[in-house]
């Protein structure tokens, strides 16, 4: 996990926090903050490292004046997958980010990344923190029709993979969970998939693609 800013010519990124402190299966705090000095990131109070230093200005001009919580919309969605509540936006620090004592960050991230996607510190040729820019450029993305099925009864799903905004024909599309019962269609030339899919028990279900390596985050439906 890390919190960055862009300005028109770089990314800046926080210090990464170990994997081990949040993905734990419990509710963490977690606070991104830049003050026009650092760029820095707070777990259940306690900072990560010292910040990223950086001056730059925010680049506003990205095409939209949407906000996206928890799903990174660029040429490719990185959706986070899991629970947030609570969400605060402030002008300005808040004072109890800073009540816990400092954590160790991920040693070799990258912190300074230029737009192009080459970093000028750290230790990832892919750009941005966990390869997201490589997966941006490459990945299958896949969207359906609907996000939500009725149990015990037939749903009609038509989903759609593109890669880099152009359909991708002849990759299969799996639709997995508790008590499913589905078939896996392949895409066809328009890059869309149709199938009917039957849940027997209510809960999440999950989207993948065969065929062709992805590295997108796949989306998710709800049976219930």
């Amino acid at each position: 996990m890390a919190f960055y800013v862009s300005s028109a010519t770089e990314y800046t990124v926080s210090p990464e926090v170990s994997p081990s402190v949040v993905w734990d299966g419990a509710w963490h705090h977690v606070i991104g903050s830049y003050d026009g000095d650092r760029v820095r990131l707070w777990i259940d109070g306690s900072q990560v490292g010292a910040g990223t230093a950086t001056s730059a200005p925010i680049s506003y001009a990205n095409g939209t004046r949407g906000v996206f919580i928890g799903s990174y919309r660029g040429s490719c969605d990185l959706e986070f997958s899991g629970s947030i509540d609570d969400v605060t936006v402030w002008d300005d620090r808040p004072d109890v980010a800073t009540t816990g004592p400092t954590l160790p960050p991920v040693a070799d991230t990258p912190t300074h990344i230029a737009v192009d996607g080459s970093a000028s510190s750290g230790g990832s040729e892919d750009g941005l923190p966990g390869g997201a820019k490589k997966r941006a450029a490459g990945c299958m993305r896949v969207s359906l029709n609907r996000h939500t099925i009725p149990v015990r009864h037939k749903a009609r799903l038509v989903a759609t993979v593109k890669r880099s905004g152009k359909r991708v024909a002849g990759v299969r599309v799996i639709v997995s969970g508790q008590g499913i019962a589905v078939t896996s269609p392949r895409t066809n030339r328009k890059g869309t998939a149709k199938m009917s899919v039957r849940a027997r028990k209510s809960g999440r279900l999950k989207v993948e693609v065969r065929g062709q390596k992805s590295g997108c985050a796949m989306p998710t439906l709800r049976a219930r």
